[in-house]
C-alpha cells in the first residue's frame, strides 16, 4: 500500500509540521505502507528527513507534479497552514483515503479524516458532515515514536539542571533568558536546545557560563535524554509541551505565536505548566524568574510532573492509525455479485430516490412496470452486466451497470442505496466493479462514464476509482464531463 505525507517547514516556518509528520511516517511504515514525505521546505529540512523516503519541492506552486505523485495512492495525509481548500479537494478526489492534520479549524475540510490531537480539541465545535470523521483531543496527539515508551522520571530533591527549548525558531529570546538565568542561578546547569532555525547562536554563546551546555539540533532520542535529565524546563508553547508532559518535566511556557495559545491554555488547566507570558511582553523576564522560584521546591515539581505524565500516554499516533486502518478495512468489505430477480424492486427504489434523480439525465420517476420490463431485458443481456454490491452483513449497498458499446468499450453507471449515501463507498464499489468487469471481458479496452456538471460527489468517486477526465460535452442540453478508465 502506498501513502504520501504532504507538509511544509523550514527556517522561516518552523519544523513542527515535519516533526509530527515523521511520527505518522514511522507509524504507517510499521503497518506495511510504502511511505513518501513530500515537503515544501528549504535546505534546513534535509537533515530532519535524512534516511526517509522523501522529496522536497514547492508543491503549492507545482500542483500538477504533486497530483502526478499521489494519484491513486491508498492514502494521503496533508499537514499545512498554507494549502487552500481546493488543494484538499484535489487530494480527496485522487486517493482512496484522505487524512488532514488540523490545529485551528482552519478550513471546512472535504471528505476524509480530520485529526486534531491538541489538548482540549474535542471541545471545539467542528461542523458535523457526512463523509468526514474527526479524531479530536490529546488521545490522538502525534508524539514521535521515541516518546511512546518513557521510563519513570526521577524527581530530584533539588534543581540541578534546567532545560531551555523553543523549537526551531526562538524569536531571538533564548539569549535574553540565558543572560538572566546565569546571573540568578549560577550554580544550576543550563542545557540550551538550539534549533535549526536559530539566527542568534553567537549571542547564545556570548551569555553562556561554565554550566551552560548548548545542545545543537537534537533528534527525538536526544531530546528525550535532555528531558529525562532536566529538573525543570522553559519552553515555547508548541509540540514540545506534549513531549515534556509525556516525560514529566515541570515546565514554564512562553508564548511565541498565536497558534500556541490554545496549547498553553489547555496545559494550564491540567496544572502541568506555569505560564510566564508572551515573548514580547514587558516584564516577561521578571515573571519568568518568579515562576522558576515557584518550581524550585521538590513537592511542587513532583506534583507538576505527575500531572503531565497522567495527561498523555504517547499512543496518539498508533491510536489514530488504528482508526484510519479500520476505516480503510470497512471500505474494503465490499462484495460484488450479478444482479438477480430479487434485486429488481430495490434497483427501482434506488433509481427513484430524489437525490439519485437529481443527478440523472431524466429526472422523472420511473414507472415500476416499465422498470420490470427493462430489468428483464438488461439483467440477462450478453451486452450488459449489473453488479450488486453488498457489505459483510449482506446489506445491499448499490448497483453498477456496464453496457458494451461497439465491441471494445463499455458505458458505466452507478446507483447507491440511499441508506448508504455520503459514506465514501462509491469509489470503492466502482473500483471493485470495474476491475471485475474488465477481468471477465478481455476484449473491452475502455470504460466510459458521463457525469453531470455540478455532481461533485460522483466526480470524486470516479476519479478515486481511476477514471480520468477527457472532455466536456453536451447531452440532452446539459453539460457533462466524459471520464474514461483504460485497461492499461
Amino acid at each position: 500500500m502506498k501513502a504520501f505525507i504532504v507538509t511544509e517547514g523550514g527556517r522561516n516556518r518552523g519544523f513542527g509540521h515535519i516533526t509530527r509528520c515523521l511520527s505518522f511516517y514511522e507509524g504507517f511504515r510499521e503497518r506495511g505502507f510504502k511511505v513518501t514525505l513530500i515537503v515544501n521546505g528549504d535546505n534546513s529540512v534535509r537533515d530532519l528527513v535524512k534516511g526517509k523516503r522523501h522529496t522536497i519541492f514547492n508543491w503549492l506552486k507545482r500542483r500538477t507534479e504533486l497530483s502526478e505523485m499521489i494519484r491513486e495512492a491508498d492514502l494521503a495525509l496533508v499537514d499545512s497552514y498554507l494549502a487552500d481548500r481546493r488543494l484538499y479537494e484535489e487530494v480527496c478526489g485522487m486517493v482512496h483515503c484522505a487524512v488532514y492534520l488540523d490545529d485551528t479549524q482552519r478550513l471546512d475540510y472535504p471528505e476524509g479524516i480530520v485529526i486534531n490531537g491538541a489538548i482540549g480539541a474535542e471541545k471545539r465545535c467542528y461542523p458535523k458532515r457526512e463523509g468526514v470523521t474527526y479524531l479530536l483531543g490529546i488521545d490522538y496527539a502525534p508524539l514521535r515514536k521515541e516518546f511512546s515508551k518513557v521510563p519513570k522520571k526521577k524527581i530530584r530533591k533539588e534543581v540541578k539542571t534546567m532545560m531551555i527549548t523553543f523549537g526551531g525558531d526562538d524569536r531571538k529570546i533564548t539569549p535574553r533568558i540565558l543572560k538572566h538565568l546565569t546571573k540568578t542561578y549560577p550554580g544550576i546547569r543550563k542545557e540550551v536546545v538550539v534549533g535549526r532555525g536559530f539566527k542568534n547562536i553567537a549571542d547564545i554563546e556570548k551569555f553562556r557560563d561554565p554550566l551552560t551546555v548548548p545542545v545543537y539540533f537534537p533528534d527525538a532520542q536526544g531530546m528525550k535524554e535532555v528531558m529525562l535529565n532536566a529538573d525543570l524546563a522553559i519552553s515555547g508553547g508548541g509540540q514540545t509541551l506534549y513531549e515534556l508532559a509525556r516525560v514529566g518535566v515541570p515546565t514554564i511556557a512562553i508564548g511565541l505565536s498565536d497558534n500556541q495559545l490554545p496549547n498553553i491554555k489547555g496545559w494550564q488547566k491540567t496544572g502541568f505548566i506555569s505560564y510566564a507570558g508572551w515573548y514580547r511582553e514587558e516584564g516577561l523576564l521578571d515573571r519568568l524568574m518568579r515562576e522558576v522560584d515557584r518550581l524550585l521546591p521538590y513537592e511542587m515539581r513532583k506534583g507538576k510532573s505527575r500531572k503531565g505524565r497522567t495527561s498523555i500516554d504517547g499512543g496518539g499516533v498508533e491510536r489514530a492509525i488504528d482508526r484510519i486502518m479500520n476505516s480503510h478495512r470497512e471500505e474494503n468489505n465490499v462484495r460484488l455479485r450479478r444482479a438477480n430477480k430479487t434485486d429488481c424492486y430495490d434497483l427501482w427504489v434506488w433509481r427513484n430516490h430524489p437525490e439519485v434523480r437529481r443527478w440523472s439525465f431524466d429526472e422523472k420517476e420511473i414507472d415500476y412496470r416499465r422498470h420490470v420490463e427493462w430489468f428483464r431485458k438488461r439483467a440477462w443481456s450478453k451486452d450488459t452486466r449489473i453488479y450488486v454490491a453488498e457489505n459483510e452483513n449482506s446489506e445491499k449497498l448499490g448497483q453498477v451497470r456496464f453496457e458494451r458499446k461497439n465491441g471494445d468499450w463499455a458505458f458505466v453507471s452507478i446507483n447507491l442505496n440511499p441508506d448508504f449515501l455520503k459514506r465514501g463507498l462509491g469509489n470503492k464499489i466502482l473500483t471493485e466493479a470495474t476491475l471485475k468487469y474488465l477481468r471477465g471481458n478481455r476484449k473491452i479496452a475502455e470504460v466510459r462514464a458521463e457525469i453531470l456538471e455540478g455532481n461533485t460527489a460522483s466526480r470524486r468517486a470516479f476519479q478515486k476509482a481511476g477514471y480520468r477526465f477527457r472532455q466536456r460535452a453536451l447531452k440532452a442540453g446539459q453539460s457533462v464531463g466524459l471520464y474514461k478508465y483504460t485497461r492499461d
